[in-house]
Parts: C-alpha cells; sequence; structure tokens
C-alpha cells in the first residue's frame, strides 16, 4: 500500500497512513488504510509500529564524530528489515521517508551510492 500521509506527532515520531488510491480501481473500497506509526529510537534506528508490534526497521551507523556540534554528522545506512508482507510490496517509499526523517531529526547527512545524501534531497526523492 502507497504511503497516502505522514503526519508529524512530535520530532521524533510520525504517523504514517499507508492505503489504496483512488486509481485503484480493481479494489473492493478504497478507503481501506492502515495507520503505522515512525519513530527514531536509540539515536540510531527507526522503527515502524502496527499499534505495538514492530513490523520494520532501519538502522543507521555513524561515519563522524557525534562530539562536534559544528559539522553535521554523517551517517550510513547499515541495516534495513521491510519484509513484512505490510509493508513488503511498498518498501521503496517507506525506506525514504524513513530516511527523511531521521536525517531531519539528526540534521545529519546519509553516505549512500557514493554520495551524501542531505535531508533536502531526501525529500525530493520521496515526493
Amino acid at each position: 500500500m502507497p504511503i497516502l500521509e505522514l503526519q508529524p506527532l512530535n520530532k521524533r515520531d510520525y504517523q504514517v497512513r499507508l492505503g489504496h488510491t483512488e486509481a485503484d480501481t480493481d479494489l473492493a473500497s478504497n478507503s481501506q488504510s492502515t495507520v503505522l506509526r515512525m519513530s527514531v529510537e536509540q539515536m540510531f534506528s527507526v522503527n515502524f509500529y502496527l499499534e505495538s508490534e514492530r513490523i520494520a526497521c532501519l538502522r543507521f551507523e555513524s561515519l563522524s564524530s557525534l562530539n562536534n556540534l559544528e559539522l553535521n554528522p554523517i551517517y550510513k545506512l547499515r541495516e534495513e528489515s521491510l519484509d513484512h508482507p505490510l509493508v513488503a510490496a511498498d518498501a521503496a517509499p517507506l525506506r525514504l521517508a524513513a530516511i527523511e526523517h531521521y536525517l531531519a531529526y539528526t540534521n545529519g547527512k546519509l553516505v549512500g551510492h557514493d554520495k551524501l545524501i542531505s535531508p533536502a534531497q531526501a525529500a525530493d526523492q520521496s515526493l
């Protein structure tokens, strides 16, 4: 199911509404949606929850010192688990939403595919 809405709850948590769009005409009901909570936890993880069950996560690793407040931290995506049946089909948009949220939360940059991705670039890629 694609992401229909990202709603900030606080700096750390977002509500993610997944559902079908009006273009999905072969579905019985276009109003079906699932609500997940996306949360930054333990400084290096972004987890997705369905009610209280963790169904997906991304883990990051710091590549720079977190003690230097003058420089934005640099991270890399160390591990991801987006294989739960509810999110597996649309893992790419959820991955980008989690990366965007994490970079905004940490004011950091992500090393990936031989380039740095800033929060603004992550936002451009997710929309």
